[in-house]
């Protein structure tokens, strides 16, 4: 197997989940958030500490998604309770889980 093996097997596992979830919201490639309401803050937020690709590998419910952001607010994330809601929302329904 060469190192280009898993790099080819993760973009055939993306192909087929976009094939079965033909209404799901767009997928981020290449470690770039997906466009959506909220990207905005999500970018001024959480990319300050974390990479894209760290935010786009994740699928997870909103209950999920809110825990992960209150754990950064709990480390020092700066968020206000208007963008607190924004990117909760938008990580919710753009990450959510394909099954």
């Amino acid at each position: 197997m060469t190192k280009a093996s898993p790099l080819l097997m993760s973009f055939a596992v993306l192909c087929v989940g976009a094939i079965k979830a033909q209404t799901a919201p767009p997928v981020a490639t290449s470690g770039t958030l997906a466009p959506g309401a909220g990207v905005e803050a999500v970018q001024h937020t959480c990319t300050v500490c974390h990479p894209p690709a760290m935010i786009t590998s994740k699928r997870r419910t909103r209950q999920q998604w809110s825990d992960v952001v209150d754990q950064m607010i709990n480390k020092g994330a700066q968020v206000s309770d208007e963008d607190y809601d924004v990117i909760v929302a938008y990580l919710a329904r753009t990450y959510a889980p394909t099954s």
